[in-house]
């Protein structure tokens, strides 16, 4: 039998509108929309594109949400999914894209890297015998938000919280639509008034007594910049709660986070739970959170390679 076949194809956005195969989309997350189903990561250029924030972890994410999204068990060392498989896939279109882009000296690159297989890439023309099909688009990455930065809590949690799947850019969709214009996330909260993670990025609170509260993988994605979140953490002596802190605690929250590719560790100014409007801090997240932001930003280029 012969092996499956891989595709590989890249684009590339120019402020922000991405041109994929001669069609333009008005950003990132509608030519996600426009995919089959599949798996995607967004990653982070570092050092004027030559490195790549924890691509390893990226990788892994690609692997395990293609092998959760599986209706029948696979073995996963004969999978064309298979790390030793798609690593060169995704390396290469990954470099393509980066290449591609019209970026300036100083710019780095947001590069989103989308896996399909199966009946998913047969369906959408990607792959006529079910093999693996790569994307991948590159983007300016933009500034950090400035502060004061706001979060807003609403919306149940996503079904597959451990899968970062296509389905979910399409999921959130509405949620996004009623996030108020000056919010930069909505934090999603269960019916029992966990929160749990933003639409684009994992939650923390840190409490009155100096521990950090975040819910555990599973019940949410492990995001790549929450993984260094918890190592500083832990290097620091700070105590890690993986519970999602609670709507009944906000009185205790001394500052609150949010983390993601783009904004890396990012101090709220202000969070509204309900009728709960929180501030933290001189319009800055405070002090402490502060202090952490810091020793997470200067992690970046340490936990950065070069592919």
């Amino acid at each position: 039998m012969a092996a499956a076949s891989t595709s590989l194809s890249y684009g590339f956005a120019v402020e922000g509108t991405p041109s994929f195969e001669g069609h333009a989309f008005e950003n990132t997350a509608a030519w996600l929309r426009s995919c089959p189903e599949g798996a995607y990561t967004t990653a982070r250029t570092v050092d004027k594109r030559t490195l790549v924030f924890e691509y390893d972890a990226h990788l892994k994410r690609l692997v395990e949400t293609l092998s959760k999204m599986e209706e029948t068990d696979v073995d996963p060392e004969t999978t064309v999914y298979a790390p030793e498989k798609l690593e060169p896939a995704v390396r290469a279109c990954f470099a393509a894209a980066v290449n591609a882009a019209p970026l300036g000296d100083g710019d780095e690159g947001k590069v989103t890297v989308l896996c399909a297989h199966g009946k998913h890439a047969i369906d959408a023309g990607w792959c006529d015998d079910g093999g693996l099909a790569v994307r991948a688009v590159c983007e300016r990455l933009p500034p950090r938000p400035a502060q004061p930065v706001r979060a807003v809590a609403f919306g149940a949690p996503r079904k597959n919280a451990a899968a970062k799947a296509v389905s979910w850019v399409r999921d959130r969709e509405g949620l996004e639509k009623r996030k108020p214009a000056d919010a930069n996330e909505v934090v999603l909260v269960d019916d029992e008034g966990r929160l749990l993670e933003g639409l684009s990025s994992n939650f923390y609170a840190l409490y009155d007594d100096g521990t950090l509260h975040t819910a555990p993988e599973g019940m949410v994605l492990g995001g790549t910049v929450r993984k260094v979140v918890l190592e500083v953490c832990e290097r620091e002596g700070i105590e890690v709660v993986l519970e999602p802190p609670s709507v009944n605690d906000a009185d205790r929250f001394v500052a609150a986070f949010v983390s993601s590719t783009s904004r890396l560790l990012l101090p709220l100014a202000k969070f509204d739970i309900d009728d709960k409007h929180l501030q933290f801090g001189d319009g800055d997240g405070g002090e402490r959170a502060r202090q952490l932001e810091k020793w997470v930003l200067d992690e970046v280029s340490r936990c950065s390679s070069s592919i």
